[in-house]
């Protein structure tokens, strides 16, 4: 399926996979993560809630639910989170593939398949929870 944006431009597209996971072996985490080109953070429990609030803050408060969330923010404000439960000792981990995208003589994309190595974290054994967001856009 291509989507047109507009009219053809210099300007570049990319596709981006952000994640998020609670995840319950680190080395098996970074075995199948260290040399894939797949950024990564990971967080205890504590680190992630003891994290400075900013735009790339790990943490969400929702206050008026009292709930706590991990989570990940792409460039156009598209997040995955997942509930953090304040009282146990957890590890979480937050994900992001960005891919350029070609754009044709007539400036229409074609949207990224999403084949991320990310999605090959759904349904290991050290995975507890994952939640993704995926989308694209212009940079320029």
């Amino acid at each position: 399926m291509k989507i047109r944006l507009s009219f053809v431009s210099n300007s570049s597209s990319s596709s981006y996979v952000i994640a998020v996971a609670r995840i319950t072996n680190k080395e098996e985490f970074e075995n199948l993560y260290k040399n894939s080109g797949i950024d990564y953070e990971l967080y205890t429990t504590k680190e992630a809630l003891n994290t400075e609030p900013s735009w790339h803050c790990p943490v969400y408060r929702n206050k008026r639910e009292d709930k706590v969330y991990f989570k990940e923010e792409a460039f156009d404000g598209n997040e995955a989170m997942i509930e953090i439960d304040p009282a146990k000792d957890e590890l979480f981990v937050r994900l992001s593939d960005n891919r350029d995208i070609e754009e044709d003589d007539e400036g229409a994309i074609e949207p990224a398949d999403y084949d991320s190595k990310i999605f090959e974290l759904e349904g290991k054994d050290f995975v507890e929870k994952f939640n993704f967001a995926c989308g694209y856009g212009r940079n320029g």
